[in-house]
Order: structure tokens, then C-alpha cells, then sequence
């Protein structure tokens, strides 16, 4: 899993400001291109044995050139062969990632998906990757901010949302908010199994069942109604 826990430098390459469609209505959200040189070891939380395919341990007579800003970490620097040419595409994707951006003293944050992830691999025992992100409900400031360092080196982290599944409740998009709704009411809900039970066992009159959403109430009064009409025609 790529995560990013401390700032590290990037390089913003492509800023591009758009809108999605919600329903019938258009939502601001931007797409952004992030350039990194890191160390080679960050290959790891794609696939424990990538590095180690393309790199190999330094000879003795050999030396691993330090990378700017970047700490040396790596018990591999050296590639394997020469003749490789990049870059290469890697097939990892992840939902709602949370970026901040070094900005101030808060920095700026967004909720974002994160693919097209391709790297180059580099004789100095790094890689230079390139990956996309995509943020949607991005209100006017930060897309201000963001677009005014197209082209720049920044600083960037880049952390797993509160909830595997989807953001934290401080960093909701509004398309994340009916999500949630969605899935908090049908988590609240009986499932089929239980209604059947509740109108079937036992040949008697069917229990109340009671929702806790309004959708969940309606549904439940009829099956009721329709227990008790069956009941009727029994008898």
C-alpha cells in the first residue's frame, strides 16, 4: 500500500480543473499529476519482490551516490541490468487516500482516488514516479491554491482515510455523504431473511418490524399488512 507519512518533496506536473456530473448536478473537482524521486525501496508496498527483480546489493567497489533530499535507504542500489528503459505501469489503485499539501500552517487537504501509477527506475538506487489523482466537491480556495502551484516542487503527504472504505467524517465530499446515507441506512435494516422469519414462523400473526429510516418503516408496514391479509384468508 503507497502511502506517504512524512512530507516529501514533489513535483506538481499537471493541474487540470473539471466537473463531475452528481445526479444532474455539476461538482468542481480536479485532477492532479505528482512526480516524485524516492527511494527505490518504495517499490516495496506495491509488491515485496519488485525491488529486488530490477536491483541487486552494491559490490564492494561500488558506491550509492546520495539522492537529493532523499535518505539513503536502500540495501539494493544497483540495477540489474542496464538495458532496462522505463517507464513502467503499475497496476495498484486506492480509494479515498488523503493528501495534504504543505501550505501555510494547515496545508491543504483533499480526499482523492490514486492510480495511473508508473515509475522509472535510476542508477542512483531510486525511482522517479509519476501517479494521478482525482478529487471531486473541491470548493473554490483549494482549487485556488492548488492551481497556483502548477509547475512548483512542493511537499506532500499522502495517508490512508480514517475508515478503509472512505474518508473521515471532517473531509466528506458531498458525493461521499449520500454514499454514507446509503449505507448507514441499509446497515440499520433488517435483512430479508429476518422479514420472512417475522411473517412466516409459526403461522401467527406477523411481529411489528420497525425500521429506523423512513424508507426502512414503509417497507416494513407492508410486509406486515401482507402477512396479516394472508392470515385472512386462511382462517
Amino acid at each position: 500500500m503507497f502511502l506517504l507519512t512524512k512530507y516529501t518533496p514533489a513535483y506538481l506536473r499537471s493541474v487540470t480543473v473539471r466537473a463531475e456530473m452528481h445526479g444532474t448536478e455539476p461538482v468542481p473537482a480536479l485532477t492532479l499529476y505528482l512526480v516524485q524521486e524516492l527511494p527505490n525501496t518504495v517499490l516495496d508496498m506495491f509488491d515485496p519482490n519488485l525491488r529486488r527483480m530490477l536491483y541487486r546489493a552494491a559490490a564492494d567497489d561500488e558506491e550509492q551516490p546520495p539522492l537529493d533530499g532523499v535518505d539513503l535507504a536502500s540495501d539494493t542500489p544497483t540495477l540489474r541490468s542496464q538495458v532496462l528503459k522505463g517507464p513502467f505501469e503499475l497496476a495498484s489503485e486506492y480509494k479515498g487516500r488523503n493528501l495534504t499539501i504543505e501550505y501555510g500552517r494547515s496545508g491543504v487537504g483533499l480526499m482523492c482516488d490514486v492510480d495511473s501509477f508508473k515509475f522509472e527506475p535510476m542508477v542512483e538506487g531510486g525511482i522517479e514516479l509519476e501517479y494521478r489523482l482525482q478529487a471531486s466537491g473541491v470548493d473554490d480556495s483549494h482549487r485556488g491554491k492548488i492551481t497556483g502551484l502548477l509547475k512548483h516542487n512542493i511537499n506532500v503527504k499522502l495517508e490512508v482515510s480514517e475508515a478503509a472504505e472512505g474518508p473521515g467524517p471532517d473531509l466528506l465530499t458531498p458525493l461521499h455523504q449520500a454514499k454514507k446515507l446509503v449505507v448507514d441506512t441499509l446497515a440499520q435494516a433488517p435483512d430479508a431473511g429476518d422479514i420472512f422469519a417475522a411473517t412466516h414462523g409459526n403461522g401467527k400473526a406477523a411481529p411489528k418490524v420497525t425500521f429506523k429510516a423512513k424508507a426502512g418503516a414503509a417497507a416494513a408496514k407492508k410486509a406486515a399488512a401482507a402477512a396479516k391479509k394472508g392470515k385472512g384468508a386462511r382462517s
